[in-house]
């Protein structure tokens, strides 16, 4: 299977639709930047419903 590289939106909308499991079943791996992950994590702090 392929790897893919992925910014904060695919990740944000794939967990708030509740399939965020599509990941694992299309791709190998999943890369993101260490800005996405701080992003996440900010949002998180402020509360918001993020995967982290």
């Amino acid at each position: 299977m392929p790897s893919a590289i992925s910014n904060t939106s695919p990740l944000l909308y794939l967990y708030r639709i509740n399939r965020i499991d599509l990941l694992p079943r299309l791709f190998d791996e999943v890369f993101t930047v260490p800005a996405v992950v701080d992003e996440l994590r900010q949002g998180k702090a402020k509360g918001y419903d993020v995967p982290v």
